[in-house]
């Protein structure tokens, strides 16, 4: 390591001035021991998720929140299993919609036709 802080005092290693200070400081913490300390916390963090994990499952609150989330889920796929049949209902409406259109104006033509006056029919 020694050589590596004396390659990047020499300019040996020829990187940018701000890239070579962030390195040294970062070979300095190495040396007074930061990484020991990341260790220690993450050892620490590791143990309070285990003991929060295992407080969550002594008052049920683990296996609440699965019952809940797949509740959740069930629940997005009602949904999206209704909106599914909306979206169809709503296709056969307009089909249905343009095919009374299309009989009204058939109907209306023929009648004209039949006794040369105009006629409006009334469809609801």
């Amino acid at each position: 390591m020694d050589q590596l802080v004396g390659a990047f005092k020499s300019g040996g290693l020829e990187i940018e001035e701000r890239r070579r200070r962030k390195a040294e400081e970062t070979i300095q913490q190495v040396k007074e021991g930061a990484l020991e300390k990341l260790r220690g916390d993450y050892l620490t963090i590791q143990a309070n998720v285990q003991e929060t994990m295992r407080q969550l499952k002594a008052t049920g609150l683990l296996e609440r929140k699965r019952d809940v989330d797949q509740a959740l889920a069930t629940m997005q796929n009602d949904k999206e299993e209704l909106t599914n049949k909306l979206t169809e209902v709503r296709r056969r409406t307009d089909a249905v919609t343009r095919t009374i259109d299309k009989d009204k104006a058939s109907i209306q033509q023929q009648i004209a036709q039949l006794t040369g006056k105009h006629v409006e029919i009334q469809a609801q």
